[in-house]
């Protein structure tokens, strides 16, 4: 069994997980592509976009099987990548 849990902090998007069972790998999705395959926390600041909505799950895999975590989303609430806030910057001059 596997909890996701996603939030925002200063730095952008954290990605909690908490599991029972110790997996042989992890991998985090956001919007259902793979983002990461750390068992460490995670965090998400690359092309955040204010007031889009994100949403992460996590897949564990041990002997052949697999564990599909809950889905966790959020709505950004500031960008988080510096060439996207440029080009908000820009788009409103």
């Amino acid at each position: 069994l596997i909890y996701t849990n996603a939030y925002e902090e200063r730095d952008g998007i954290k990605i909690d997980l908490d599991y029972i069972n110790e997996y042989d790998s992890l991998h985090i999705y956001k919007n259902s592509e793979l983002f990461s395959n750390s068992k460490k926390l995670n965090m998400d600041s690359y092309n955040l976009i204010e007031g889009e909505e994100y949403c992460y799950y996590s897949v564990g895999f041990k002997n052949g099987k697999k564990s599909i975590s809950n889905l966790s989303c959020l709505i950004s609430s500031k960008n988080y990548n510096s060439i996207i806030c440029i080009l908000a910057i820009f788009k409103t001059i």
